[in-house]
């Protein structure tokens, strides 16, 4: 453990021991998948509401299925991220499981039309960051 002392206030700034051996990166990047499901799961609802009764749950109700499952997969990765070992692995994994997630998203709201084409954009800018 490394200390600094500041000898005008008696202050010592201390490297706190549990971020040790911790990715820092990748927690930032789910992070930001995990705003990007949020925003996904407003548009969703806000473009539900938008449309009043033409409700089709055919459409929908996969749709929440998919933002469901795939807010399931994350937060059990992120619960275990401290215990995950091989952390590329994994990572790997959800963003394969994302672009699954992307995919069934724009198969269900319709393939011309579909508001969330542009998350395989985002999905392949989070991949970049996290692994280079």
């Amino acid at each position: 453990m490394t200390t600094l002392e500041l000898p005008s206030r008696n202050l010592r700034l201390v490297e706190p021991k549990s971020f040790e051996g911790i990715n820092r990166p990748w927690l930032f990047v789910h992070g930001i998948r995990t705003v990007f499901l949020v925003g996904i799961l407003l548009v969703s609802v806000i473009y539900q509401i938008h449309l009043g009764n033409f409700l089709n749950v055919e459409i929908w109700l996969p749709v929440y299925a998919v933002l469901l499952a795939n807010f399931f997969l994350n937060s059990i990765y992120l619960f275990l991220f401290e215990r995950v070992e091989r952390q590329e692995f994994w990572n790997a994994a959800l963003f394969a499981l994302d672009t699954i997630a992307v995919t069934l998203l724009i198969y269900f709201t319709g393939t011309s039309q579909s508001l969330f084409l542009f998350l395989y954009l985002v999905n392949l800018i989070l991949g970049g960051a996290g692994f280079c």
